[in-house]
């Protein structure tokens, strides 16, 4: 058995890092996107049927939180929307991507609070009225 020989090389003593992947995730992202608009209109759809059904004190209510879903579902959805198409295609850099994922946090969190608000409406909503 024959050994080879120890060559030392320049190079040899640098460590080579791997690329971090900064890039954020896009996919989660289309996602999200796809799950709020169907959760909006959903919610939508629920507060007409309490606005058409409802009775009493609630239906300001009905029609405020009618109001802010229905904001979300044409201002700001169709907005991050604009915005993640050209983060999509890896037109823009990183800030442009970091500025969309800003934007999804506080549409998440939006949306979370007007679910807090309409949570309490749904038994009224879901009623069954016999004649």
């Amino acid at each position: 058995m024959t050994a080879l020989p120890i060559t030392k090389s320049p190079a040899a003593n640098l460590v080579r890092l791997k690329p971090v992947n900064r890039q954020p995730q896009i996919k989660t992202w289309l996602e999200d996107l796809e799950f709020y608009e169907k959760e909006v209109a959903f919610y939508c759809q629920m507060l007409r049927i309490g606005i058409r059904n409802g009775r009493g004190d609630n239906q300001p209510l009905f029609y405020e939180l009618m109001h802010e879903f229905a904001e979300i579902r044409d201002l700001h959805l169709p907005e991050i929307k604009r915005l993640a198409i050209p983060v999509l295609g890896n037109e823009t850099g990183q800030d442009e991507a970091f500025t969309l994922q800003s934007k999804l946090e506080s549409l998440k969190q939006d949306l979370r609070n007007l679910k807090l608000k309409a949570f309490p409406l749904l038994p009224e909503i879901q009623q069954i009225i016999i004649w």
